[in-house]
């Protein structure tokens, strides 16, 4: 058994000796044994009852020896027992090819000497500080792939992510250090784990069937930023018309996203240790990104010598700089989409206010809650024929306040959409489908109890009509059904553009401009100003009637209603039908003052 002497800062055992002559001569004689003594760290004892290390007899046969006596007699200025390696650590799954196991420098020694469990490894010179343990435990072998999964939603690329079963570790070793020296081996260091970890592993990809390129080490998921790109139609610019004093709103329309191409993805794992895993086939797509705008605008009131606004770089963009008189100008986005495609969205005039803006966020009766209010705001054009045109085709023009015509035969009406609905509650209201527009305005004996609202479908069947001021008109009907309930409403924004009888009569429209500065009186407790709206150099008017008394000349309007005439367009009178707004119900203006 190898002998272990006692700690460097315990007690120290020396050989007994049975006389006192004897013990004498020994006092001034070094506890290292020498290697002509006879006996090397193989003689060591080991007590069976407790375990304990002795030394074997000395020369005389002897093992009892006073540790005080040899405490007592030990060299102060050199240890009569060697040095202990301190410092001792074993790498824990750090290197794949070996446990790196490191100590500490011992004074005098001579080499050193690495015990793994308990078993010598290797005996290595003085001038060593580390060794790499390559015969300890090997770790195991890199797994299979588990799931794998490629977006198709990332703007950026693809991201591939993955799950391994990586490899396990190598088995967990226990080290110790002894020094050594001419004359013998010192005690044992403190223990120290350490374990061979796993091979790094190698990621390839490969996409659409090309050559296999690298990774990564040691990843679980990867970016292919070389993914093929979508593509992008361009849109339709929106340029705010009076909306605002201080900008014009710009905004795109219609801007359609197109992902990029689909590919198939496949990875192969390796770490030059474990056979070479490949993973199943999946699919993934570049997704669609916003394209980087930069918003160019018309050097005059054509579309033409474009150029850039400065720092107008998003969408939408409040344009600052367009001219504060008024003027148009036309606008357009320059788009550039990541991958190379530069286009322009169509372009759009605009223009700021003078004086008075456009409420843009103001609809009237449509979408709202009141008694009469419902349906839901659309500038999309109805497409349904629910037979208002027959209703035209049937009037016949006559002077004001003639007798209701009576329809011979009646006309059956469909699935009109309610429009409008005046002050006069089951009275008067406005209706359209996709061909014509109609007014309904019963006498009052033959009011509606049924409540009407904007955005309802309604049925029944005209059996009178009649004309006011050249303005056709339902002035009876039976068996009035609503079929369902807010519908969609169709609007014109007009801005810039007149009031036009042949295309905009019975229907409603949205505008916004400053009334007159003063109005005269026309009939019934009614004013009638001019709504001058518009850009600078192409402003626009239309008489606007009302009974407010919250009116008042100057002030700003915008106004969404029905377009009627005065005269009519079935007037008999010798004069032009010319297109009149009137405030028929409250709720189709909104004023303040400038």
């Amino acid at each position: 058994m190898r002998f272990y002497f006692a700690k460097l800062m315990g007690l120290l055992l020396v050989a007994a000796v049975g006389a006192a002559g004897c013990a004498e001569s020994l006092q001034n004689e070094r506890i290292r044994p020498s290697k002509d003594s006879g006996w090397d760290v193989e003689d060591q004892v080991e007590d069976k009852d407790t375990g304990n290390q002795t030394a074997p007899p000395d020369v005389n046969g002897s093992s009892d020896v006073s540790s005080a006596d040899a405490f007592d007699d030990a060299d102060a200025s050199e240890p009569a027992v060697p040095g202990v390696p301190s410092g001792v650590t074993a790498s824990a799954g750090t290197d794949a090819s070996a446990v790196r196991v490191r100590w500490n420098a011992v004074d005098e020694a001579v080499g050193y000497r690495l015990v793994r469990d308990g078993s010598v490894t290797v005996d290595v010179g003085a001038e060593v500080r580390e060794y790499g343990d390559t015969s300890a435990g090997a770790p195991g072998m890199l797994g299979a792939f588990g799931a794998v999964t490629a977006t198709n939603d990332r703007p950026t690329g693809v991201q591939l992510s993955w799950e391994l079963t990586s490899a396990p570790p190598g088995s967990t070793h226990s080290y110790v250090v002894h020094a050594l020296f001419d004359d013998g081996i010192g005690l044992a260091s403190a223990p120290a784990q350490g374990w061979r970890g796993a091979y790094p592993v190698n990621i390839e990809v490969r996409a659409g069937g090309a050559d296999w390129r690298a990774a990564g080490t040691g990843i679980s998921e990867y970016l292919d930023q070389e993914a093929p790109y979508g593509t992008f139609t361009p849109g339709n610019t929106v340029a705010s018309k009076g909306a605002h004093l201080d900008r014009v709103h710009l905004s795109i329309v219609n801007l359609e996203r197109t992902p990029g191409t689909e590919r198939s993805y496949q990875l192969r794992a390796s770490d030059t240790h474990s056979a070479i895993q490949l993973s199943e086939l999946v699919t993934g797509r570049r997704g669609p990104a916003d394209p980087l705008v930069q918003w160019e605008r018309s050097s005059a009131g054509e579309a033409t010598g474009f150029a850039d606004v400065a720092g107008a770089n998003s969408a939408p963009f409040g344009e600052l700089t367009a001219p504060s008189d008024g003027t148009i100008r036309h606008f357009r986005a320059r788009l550039h989409y990541p991958g190379g495609q530069n286009v322009h969205s169509s372009p759009d005039f605009g223009y700021r206010a003078v004086n008075c803006a456009v409420d843009t966020t103001y609809f009237g009766q449509i979408g709202g809650s009141g008694a009469q209010e419902g349906g839901t705001l659309t500038t999309e054009a109805l497409t349904n024929d629910a037979n208002l045109q027959a209703i035209w085709n049937a009037v016949i023009p006559a002077p004001n306040w003639e007798a209701p015509q009576e329809l011979q035969p009646t006309i059956a009406i469909t699935a009109a959409t309610v429009t409008a609905v005046s002050r006069r509650a089951g009275r008067q209201f406005w209706l359209e489908d996709g061909f014509s527009a109609m007014q309904v305005y019963l006498d009052e004996e033959h009011a509606l109890s049924v409540e009407v609202k904007v955005g309802q479908k309604v049925s029944f069947r005209a059996t009178h009509v009649g004309v006011f001021n050249g303005n056709p008109e339902v002035r009876q009907l039976t068996g009035f059904v609503v079929l369902s309930e807010n519908n969609p409403v169709p609007y014109r924004h007009l801005s810039g553009q007149s009031v036009d009888m042949a295309t905009h009569y019975y229907r409603i429209v949205r505008l916004g401009g400053q009334l007159s500065p003063t109005g005269t009186a026309c009939g019934e407790g009614h004013t009638c100003y001019k709504l001058n709206y518009g850009p600078t150099g192409a402003r626009q008017s239309v008489d606007f009637r009302s009974a407010s008394t919250e009116l008042a000349g100057g002030h700003c309007v915008t106004f969404i209603g029905p377009v009627i005439g005065y005269q009519g367009p079935l007037t008999t009178l010798p004069v032009a039908p010319a297109a009149q707004l009137e405030t028929a119900s409250y709720r189709w203006h909104r004023a303040n003052a400038p």
